[in-house]
């Protein structure tokens, strides 16, 4: 793929993202609704957490992503399209949304 094609996808994401967050399709959660913020794992693409949820009154997993190359934008919406397809599986961790700490995106 050229960096054209690179970009023009990056921004296509990044609208689509925008875009379900302002028509309410993800939830967007303020990160100052977790508590008890704990690292308990990292991988390839980032670190997770485990935290409380005050929203849903529940523990919850947070994933940071490491957003270091223009593709990882592409990486993440693709990850939440996927779990978008399969949120009502019991053995898939269910999607509640997403949050930012800085420039840093969680989902």
């Amino acid at each position: 793929m050229t960096d054209e094609a690179n970009n023009k996808t990056l921004l296509e994401n990044e609208i689509w993202l925008q875009g379900a967050i302002d028509n309410e399709h993800i939830i967007y959660q303020r990160y100052s609704t977790f508590e008890n913020i704990e690292r308990i794992g990292h991988g390839t693409m980032g670190e997770v957490y485990k935290a409380t949820s005050s929203r849903f009154q529940k523990s919850v997993a947070l994933k940071k992503f490491k957003i270091s190359s223009k593709f990882t934008i592409n990486e993440i919406i693709n990850e939440i399209k996927l779990h978008r397809k399969v949120d009502l599986h019991d053995n898939i961790l269910r999607f509640h949304g997403v949050t930012t700490l800085g420039k840093d995106l969680y989902t």
